[in-house]
């Protein structure tokens, strides 16, 4: 996704992939402190799509600050699968319906050629979620001052599927990052709602990408 990513890659961006790889490897929380304006946020939108492209997860959910930081990684994932050329090459199964459309009814609608079996696809503005075809799995993005107890979704299939990896993007107030009060508030909702997506049963999977 050349056009996300035209500066070579630095001793940071690296060290960010190298810890979402590792994470999703091992089952281990790993976190990576960058500068400022390294690019943290790009390349935690990139992994999420490629993790699940290639069957390594199959629902990650990125978190934020801000609502707005949500519906922008929730757009550019659908600007990718709608209209990359590159990514089309080599994703097929994976882009073809929303290449098609990225309206959720007319997704809905959508068959498979060669079988006429539902392609599975579906997209949730309002919950900045993107449901990927034959039951492959999803992309959520969400903010971490918004609730997202109990989240789940439903494939084509019916199963009901749970985030497997959470990818924390700087989830704090820069402007409040010195109050150790704040601090310990934002830690504690992340430990609350956000470490217990997977399920009562399962540890979810957690990268931090923090400055």
């Amino acid at each position: 996704i050349a056009e996300l990513y035209p500066a070579p890659w630095s001793t940071g961006h690296l060290a960010m992939i190298d810890g979402v790889m590792h994470a999703v490897a091992t089952g281990t929380g790993v976190t990576v402190a960058a500068p400022r304006g390294e690019g943290k946020t790009n390349v935690m939108r990139g992994m999420s799509l490629y993790l699940v492209a290639t069957r390594r997860v199959r629902f990650p959910i990125i978190a934020g600050w801000t609502h707005p930081a949500a519906a922008r990684a929730y757009r550019l994932w659908l600007s990718l699968l709608h209209g990359n050329t590159a990514l089309s090459a080599d994703y097929p199964e994976l882009t073809q319906p929303f290449e098609e459309s990225t309206h959720a009814t007319r997704l809905r609608m959508l068959t498979w050629s060669d079988t006429n079996a539902e392609c599975g696809a579906d997209v949730r503005a309002t919950e900045k979620t993107i449901v990927l075809p034959d039951s492959i799995g999803a992309m959520c993005a969400a903010s971490v001052q918004g609730d997202v107890k109990g989240l789940s979704v439903t494939m084509a299939s019916g199963e009901s599927i749970r985030p497997d990896l959470l990818l924390i993007d700087d989830a704090q107030d820069p402007k409040r990052a010195g109050n150790p009060v704040f601090v310990a508030d934002v830690i504690e909702t992340i430990e609350k709602q956000w470490f217990g997506l997977s399920g009562p049963q399962s540890r979810i999977t957690c990268m931090i990408a923090c400055t």
